[in-house]
């Protein structure tokens, strides 16, 4: 298995009003191999399209690295062949990315979510001018990369121009976890995107601090192609910078750090058509189709908050008067990805449930993850264990069914579809004798499942479904 934990970097300068010293060399995004470099980051290598800048010197890990475990579990180590590197599209978008690799291992979804994890807490060391180290963990690193980026490309003869730290940004990080097929089963809500055949993506979000950082993991199966996992990667990584620098810059607008001066708001209205495309729900990006899944999951992160929206509309036609609706058309959020986004994405609390495979799987309070990160979810396993009367599993599947096909013959909606899907869910897991996975899918049903149980008549299921409503904090 390999972990990229990835940095995203936003470089406003472009639109700055001014002389701000930007380096011309290297040429992104395309580079000089073997000629290029970043300074106090590393020499530009590669071959064309993959032309990336090996940021070895931008920072440093433990000389022990492969003995300190990742995660809560001291089995969790061994992880090697660390790479750091940096690429930029030209504009403002760049990312920097760790990874790191271990053999393969037939590891639980909990150690999974852990070791992921775990990368986020690694010590590391960055170099800060003039001659300075920070040090701390690697999830914090960001605003030091982003420091070091801009000296490293700024001129050192800025003919009186006044470095700024704001001119150079960091986004939140992500995470990707690549599994090999020893791995069975694995954290988060499964996105099924079309394109991607042989490899299996699930996401969850991980509350670290007062973050939530994304976590991508992509199953391999066997004889799955490099060439499709290296889409997925590429998919999955640039839509994220894509969006983190689009957050960045718009937040800049709205602070009135983006001036209207003509070249400066053109070189912006280029970049955010180039990045609102990345963020459209119609694009297909390296041969992968977004689903109504992916959309709800980049819906619950919202670019702009609604508060803030006419603000920034204001001050996106004062620098030019297209550029409002452009963004408005970009990161707006329909009513039918709303109702998707509610019901796949986010459960009571503002929580993402963590689903395994077809099942869903918790173990006490083995959800906890990282230094301050959250339980994933546990509530599912109590609430089955605290029932006063168990309920009969044969019996339960049996009345599951029937709401199922009286769900059918309901008008068709999202949100009645999605209710069929989850108590067909549900109504697999109570044949498994799985009863958090029952209260986990019932609780994602919604109420048109609990009231379509109760007009038919179905005591068990009925009892069984306001027990998950109660656990997802839904109203019964």
């Amino acid at each position: 298995m390999f972990l990229v934990g990835s940095i995203p970097i936003c470089d406003a300068r472009p639109f700055v009003n001014g002389e701000t010293g930007r380096l011309l060399t290297p040429a992104w995004p395309d580079p000089r191999p073997g000629t290029d470099f970043v300074r106090s980051f590393g020499h530009i290598t590669g071959t064309p399209p993959r032309v990336v800048c090996d940021a070895t010197w931008a920072m440093r890990f433990p000389d022990n690295f492969a003995a300190v475990p990742l995660g809560t579990s001291p089995s969790l180590k061994g992880f090697g062949n660390l790479s750091r590197t940096y690429r930029s599209d030209g504009r403002a978008v760049g990312r920097f990315d760790v990874a790191v690799y271990r053999e393969p291992a037939a590891l639980t979804s909990e150690q999974l979510l852990s070791v992921s994890a775990g990368l986020l807490d690694c010590a590391v060391k960055v170099p800060q001018p003039p001659g300075d180290r920070w040090r701390g963990i690697f999830i914090n690193s960001g605003r030091p990369l982003a420091k070091l980026l801009l000296a490293s490309t700024t001129s050192s003869r800025q003919n009186g121009a006044v470095r700024q730290d704001w001119w150079v940004a960091d986004g939140s990080p992500m995470v990707i976890c690549v599994c090999e097929p020893t791995v069975k089963s694995f954290p988060g809500v499964r996105v099924t995107l079309s394109g991607l055949k042989g490899l299996t993506v699930n996401h969850t979000l991980v509350k670290h601090g007062k973050r939530m950082i994304p976590f991508w993991f992509l199953g391999l199966k066997r004889g799955t192609l490099d060439e499709t996992l290296s889409r997925a990667f590429e998919h999955f990584s640039v839509v994220h910078s894509q969006r983190e620098c689009l957050r960045e810059v718009l937040r800049l607008v709205l602070e009135e750090r983006v001036v209207a001066e003509k070249q400066q708001s053109q070189s912006l209205q280029d970049f955010l058509k180039s990045a609102l495309s990345w963020t459209s729900v119609r694009p297909q990006r390296f041969g992968v189709k977004r689903s109504a899944t992916l959309d709800a999951i980049y819906a619950a992160d919202r670019i702009v908050n609604a508060e803030e929206f006419e603000q920034l509309s204001f001050r996106l036609r004062q620098i030019r008067p297209n550029l409002r609706r452009q963004v408005d058309e970009g990161v707006s959020v329909d009513a039918r990805t709303a109702r998707l986004l509610k019901q796949l994405v986010e459960s009571s609390n503002g929580k993402l449930e963590v689903s395994v495979g077809d099942k869903y799987v918790i173990s006490g309070q083995a959800g906890a993850v990282g230094p301050g990160a959250m339980a994933v979810a546990n509530t599912f396993t109590q609430a089955w264990n605290t029932q006063p009367n168990q309920p009969d599993m044969d019996k339960l599947a049996e009345e599951l069914q029937k709401v199922r096909e009286q769900l059918k013959k309901l008008d068709a909606s999202a949100e009645n579809d999605i209710a069929v899907g989850q108590v067909a869910e549900a109504e697999k897991a109570a044949k498994n004798k799985d009863g958090p996975a029952v209260l986990h899918f019932l609780g994602r049903a919604g109420k048109v499942a609990l009231d379509t149980a109760i007009q038919i008549g179905v005591p068990v299921a009925t009892a069984v479904l306001q027990t998950a409503m109660r656990a997802a904090g839904l109203p019964v």
